[in-house]
């Protein structure tokens, strides 16, 4: 049981590494097509998504990965890109809940907010 409790935080943690911080996890010379199929395809892992979710998710986060990738190139401070990022994350939330189950969406969240957790420490 203890293995299976640290083995899914572990999970969870690169999981959520990897959607929050795609842009910095990827290579930057992936195309945002490549770079929304490698998130999705851990989504499709880590939350155990349909091939109807996984198409669904696939979408979303191809356009969410180009809104950030637009934004960063603007080439604003931190403060003025996080602001820019706020609209674009909270679409890309309400995307994802429309389609992921509700347990799906709060492994989901469990998994992010883990990550920040970590960041902090």
């Amino acid at each position: 049981m203890k293995l299976m409790n640290v083995r899914s935080i572990v999970s969870a943690a690169c999981f959520a590494f990897l959607v929050m911080f795609s842009a910095a996890a990827i290579a930057q010379d992936k195309s945002p097509e490549e770079k929304a199929k490698m998130i999705s395809d851990k989504m499709k892992t880590e939350l155990t998504l349909s091939d109807e979710q996984y198409q669904k998710i696939q979408a979303i986060n191809l356009d969410f990965v180009t809104k950030k990738s637009e934004i960063k190139k603007e080439g604003e401070d931190k403060a003025a890109w996080e602001e820019k990022m706020k609209p674009v994350k909270e679409e890309y939330a309400r995307a994802l809940k429309d389609v992921l189950t509700p347990e799906q969406f709060t492994k989901y969240e469990s998994m992010k907010k883990d990550m920040k957790t970590k960041e902090k420490h």
